[in-house]
């Protein structure tokens, strides 16, 4: 999957949050919801950081 793929997986599962509301979730469960191992999960969050 493409990283914007990714991104918009995880908007949907939090889509009941206001738009930069901070929330607290773990690598482990950004993992399991892109069904993705925990090594890549933090690469597309380093990805994503910086890419902002």
């Amino acid at each position: 999957m493409k990283q914007i793929e990714h991104l918009l997986i995880l908007r949907n599962i939090f889509d009941h949050y206001e738009n930069n509301e901070e929330i607290t979730i773990t690598l482990k469960e950004v993992a399991e919801i892109l069904s993705i191992s925990e090594r890549n999960a933090n690469y597309l969050i380093k990805k994503i950081k910086y890419s902002a």
